[in-house]
């Protein structure tokens, strides 16, 4: 019985690292246009079908609003492949507890980084086609950093539906320090170097989340760091402070700026235009905030920035400290990447849709299973 309940979780992992492999893999890189639709019906209509049966089987007061909060929005995007990817997967998913939907996410990423390597490896394309640095078949560095850091923090958590807590042992701290040794001496990568550090830091604080002042501020981060980001991108050049974040960021505030400057944020979003030679970057637009508000516009941003926030309250204010940790590292990491706010890599912005369902996030009945 306990294998035939686990395999919803295994198939969905499975779904995960597809979507990952898909997404970051070179080996990837040239796909056919045909081939291309293939993925976009498997990626959104797997889990539309599946989130239907589900809404079918439970009829509960709370899904049904949900359900119809998320139809008007799709309808107000005209159902674009990229939006409805967000409210697919956070519709189908809010059945599962958040502490289920990371133990998916972290068993995907693993299969995702499995696949990517193998692909690599098959077609000869291991390193980067940034810099040409060993990347294990990703894209870039980067993205393998992300998720190798993401995955280093995810092993140190032992999770069932009904808890999450930290679980050492040698062989996770072991995986812990072999994924800091790669991130700062192979990729020397800023991103994951945070992530690793900034996990670390809150597990020694979290003792404070219990005071007031401290919850709010926690509660509102989302909101201050999406507006800061906006500024940012507004304002570069107009200050050394500023000059200095670009330095640390990698010209991302540059690249903000260039396209901020040129197209002004619209209500539903804006198409990268990229002038070979002139544009920053090449089309490349790192800063999850930033990235929402150009390329999916103010409307689809809101709703992720303020679910941010009021997913932040509600691990709060249900002492769920872990979970809020997990969202701060990557909420903190969103501003430079844009790994934190994909579907497709990260489950943050599934749990900032499904802030908004009716007491999210304990409605599932799961049965409890430790992993």
């Amino acid at each position: 019985m306990k294998i035939r309940e686990n395999m919803r979780y295994y198939l969905w992992a499975l779904y995960i690292g597809i979507l990952i492999f898909r997404s970051y893999s070179n080996a990837l890189s040239n796909l056919s246009i045909s081939l291309i639709r293939v993925y976009t019906i498997f990626s959104i209509g797997v889990p539309l079908i599946i989130g239907l049966l589900l809404f079918i089987e439970n009829m509960d007061l709370n899904h049904i609003i949900y359900a119809f909060f998320l139809l008007v929005f799709a309808v107000i995007f005209k159902f674009q492949n990229a939006k409805i990817l967000y409210l697919v997967l956070a519709f189908v998913m809010s059945y599962y507890s958040p502490k289920m939907i990371i133990y998916i996410y972290r068993l995907g990423i693993t299969i995702g980084f499995f696949l990517t390597f193998i692909g690599g490896y098959l077609v000869h394309n291991l390193l980067s086609n940034i810099d040409g640095v060993f990347s294990f078949g990703f894209y870039n560095e980067n993205q393998t950093g992300f998720f190798l850091a993401l995955l280093a923090i995810l092993t140190t958590l032992k999770i069932s539906n009904e808890f999450i807590e930290v679980r050492l042992n040698i062989y996770n701290i072991s995986f812990f320090l072999m994924i800091v040794f790669v991130t700062v001496k192979l990729f020397d990568d800023r991103t994951a170097e945070l992530m690793l550090g900034s996990y670390i830091l809150f597990l020694l604080l979290r003792k404070i989340f219990k005071f007031k002042l401290v919850k709010i501020v926690l509660s509102i981060f989302p909101i201050f760091i999406s507006a800061f980001s906006y500024w940012c991108a507004q304002n570069y050049g107009s200050s050394n402070f500023l000059g200095v974040i670009n330095k640390l960021s990698t010209s991302r505030l540059m690249m903000w700026h260039y396209y901020f400057i040129h197209q002004p944020i619209t209500l539903l979003g804006n198409p990268i235009i990229v002038i070979k030679g002139y544009t920053p970057g090449e089309g490349l637009f790192d800063g999850g905030y930033a990235f929402l508000l150009f390329s999916f516009g103010l409307l689809f941003s809101l709703i992720i920035f303020l679910g941010l926030s009021l997913a932040n309250y509600k691990f709060l204010v249900n002492n769920d400290n872990l979970l809020l940790i997990l969202m701060l590292v990557l909420e903190i990491v969103a501003f430079t990447e844009n790994h934190p706010i994909a579907p497709t890599a990260c489950f943050m912005s599934l749990f900032a849709l499904m802030a908004y369902l009716p007491n999210w996030p304990y409605l599932s009945k799961e049965k409890n299973y430790e992993r």
